[in-house]
């Protein structure tokens, strides 16, 4: 019964992707600073963003009738009494997902990048002390707490080392309960090193934004859009890397014995946060490109 959960999140996963699908290929996303694909290309008119947003949203369809397609498919071993191994189909169904939002970005871009046009401007490109975006307090704030939390995450192995036994989880199941273990303690450092990829990456792409917002030709508001993506990037970043924090320190004690898992709310309390985050500010983003 525990590859029901595959199922309800290739079925939930699939229909999100083809509910955003939808609106790009019926071309009623205006341009905007949050929601459709952005590039230097499709914010350079109006015509390159329906463009290549009707083309990217038919990729993303396909993505996502490719993802619940799946789910049908778990659905219908399931009923014939095929019994997968929960780490099995989650692994299949993480691969797949990531295989067709991989495929639905590389095809959007090879086709933007051969179609879109970049119509010529009279007016130069201003300087880029004056395009980047000052980081507001909250911004300020968040990226401190990320730190601490990083920092945190980087300290926690190399202060346990020497006391955490030879059997360390490597994996957890849906409810939060390790099922799958490790004698490599060098699997302690891996969530540490992606927490900081992410902490560096998302600041970049955080700065790039800034750096770029008034060189958009279409965009409405277009610096109030990139602090609404910024901030969303920064409480973003500092969401996963207290979350890998957390995940660290859990598995720390299980090893020692101090815990049997990551408690039975985390999955959800995890995709509510996610999810929250990134509805609260599309809906912000929403309302700025509809402001005049």
């Amino acid at each position: 019964m525990e590859t029901s959960i595959v199922i309800l999140l290739s079925f939930a996963i699939g229909l999100l992707f083809i509910g955003l699908a939808i609106p790009l290929i019926q071309r009623k996303i205006p341009p905007n600073g949050f929601y459709g694909f952005r590039t230097q290309k499709t914010l350079a008119s109006t015509e390159a963003w329906y463009n290549g947003n009707q083309y990217s949203g038919k990729t993303f369809l396909v993505a996502g009738a490719v993802v619940f397609l799946s789910g049908i498919v778990f659905l219908i071993l399931q009923l014939s009494g095929v019994a997968l191994p929960i780490n099995l189909a989650l692994n299949i169904h993480l691969g797949l997902l990531l295989f067709s939002v991989a495929a639905s970005l590389f095809a959007s871009y090879r086709y933007i990048k051969k179609y879109g046009s970049m119509p010529e401007t009279s007016t130069p490109p201003p300087d880029s002390d004056d395009t980047e975006l000052e980081s507001s307090t909250q911004n300020k704030t968040l990226t401190i707490l990320a730190t601490i939390g990083l920092a945190l995450g980087l300290l926690l192995p190399f202060l346990y080392w020497s006391s955490v036994p030879d059997s360390i989880p490597r994996h957890f199941n849906a409810m939060g309960k390790p099922d799958a273990w490790t004698k490599h303690k060098s699997i302690l450092l891996l969530l540490p090193g992606i927490s900081l990829i992410v902490y560096i990456k998302l600041g970049v792409v955080g700065w790039y934004i800034g750096r770029n917002s008034t060189r958009n030709t279409i965009l409405r508001n277009p610096q109030q859009q990139a602090k609404i993506t910024r901030t969303c990037l920064t409480w973003i970043r500092l969401e996963i890397i207290w979350l890998f924090t957390y995940i660290e320190w859990q598995t720390i004690r299980i090893s020692l014995g101090e815990s049997e898992g990551l408690g039975t709310t985390f999955m959800p309390a995890l995709l509510a946060v996610i999810i929250g985050t990134t509805a609260v500010f599309a809906y912000q983003g929403y309302k700025a490109s509809r402001s005049p």
